[in-house]
């Protein structure tokens, strides 16, 4: 099946490099974070501030964003250039560890809401099954029947910190060869920006400075992650499914025009990004009529909603998870994941 689908979008030329692109959008990111820090020693110690902490979380998403099709070496036929740039624009520039990232969104990729395989759908803070739920310590399955209300005060509030301390923990830990390299540009990232915030700004406003930044960028991260697959179907042992349906029941399209694909850095597009991880973000939106096409004539599912409806689709999934029975999850999962 699948074979067939990449003979229709190959001579369209979709999976070609896209260098200027790339070049541009590299160029527009560096200029807008450039722009975000100037302004900050301009405006000095004031509340205004808060305003450039808004702007930045913007800028670091962007960032991670670049990152993100770094990992997928979409950016350069050099494997040593996408390396490089995924580190500066991860580790230097947003302080989160790409080579730890890389290797979790690569499993994510490969057995998508698998909660058995996929690290997105499987940690300690979120229960996406009903299994996962009930393997927890009474408080904590206390906090999951509530975790649909907690979800997003918890991306703001929570994951920044835990991000930054996981990424740190696991590069530690790691034995890859950028290893030595990440740490430096982590350390860097960390010493240049607690430097900056805390010579410019009172310890009151410098405080709340670093609240509202990291938890802006980990709610606006979070906000591109959630809506393409939680609340689709869960995949147990997802090995043994086709790989073209594997990616069509786990992903979902967002409707929008050219402000949500910038929002999205494209990946409002994720079906055909899951269906063609080595395709530049640049071509998706042209990929998605083929395989529109294709999915109506094999009679195969292809979901695309508005943002609105997409993070419905996610809260009431977890509250589902939270609250009902193990055949109520199971029914409410498959479907959310068909609507």
């Amino acid at each position: 099946m699948y074979a067939e689908l990449l003979r229709e979008v190959r001579p369209a030329g979709l999976l070609q490099p896209q260098t200027a692109y790339y070049v541009t959008r590299i160029t527009i990111n560096t200029a807008g974070l450039s722009g975000a820090w100037v302004l900050f020693f301009l405006l000095g110690n004031s509340w205004l501030q808060l305003v450039t902490a808004g702007f930045l979380a913007f800028m670091f998403t962007q960032c991670a964003m670049i990152g993100h099709d770094a990992a997928h070496r979409l950016i350069s036929r050099s494997r040593l250039i996408n390396s490089a740039l995924g580190y500066v624009h991860f580790d230097l520039l947003i302080g989160m560890s790409f080579g730890y990232w890389a290797e979790r969104h690569r499993r994510h990729h490969t057995y998508p809401n698998d909660p058995e395989r996929d690290p997105e759908v499987s940690n300690e803070f979120i229960a996406f099954t009903f299994a996962q739920m009930h393997a927890r310590s009474a408080m904590r399955r206390r906090l999951s029947r509530n975790q649909a209300i907690l979800f997003f005060p918890g991306m703001f509030l929570l994951q920044p910190y835990a991000m930054h301390v996981i990424h740190a923990r696991q590069l530690l830990r790691s034995r890859h060869r950028g290893r030595v390299a990440e740490s430096c540009l982590l350390a860097m990232h960390a010493a240049l920006y607690i430097t900056a915030v805390f010579l410019v700004l009172s310890p009151t406003i410098a405080v709340v400075f670093v609240i509202v930044q990291q938890g802006l960028f980990s709610a606006y991260l979070g906000g591109i992650i959630a809506p393409n697959h939680k609340g689709m179907e869960i995949q147990h042992d997802s090995t043994r499914t086709d790989f073209i349906i594997r990616q069509l029941h786990s992903s979902r399209n967002i409707r929008g025009g050219l402000l949500t694909e910038i929002l999205f850095g494209g990946l409002n597009y994720q079906i055909e990004h899951h269906l063609f991880p080595s395709m530049p973000t640049p071509c998706l939106r042209r990929a998605k009529p083929i395989v529109r096409a294709y999915c109506e004539r094999h009679n195969l599912i292809y979901v695309e909603t508005s943002l609105f409806g997409s993070y419905r689709a996610l809260l009431t999934y977890l509250h589902a998870v939270g609250r009902s029975s193990a055949s109520e999850i199971l029914a409410s999962g498959t479907d959310l994941a068909r609507s």
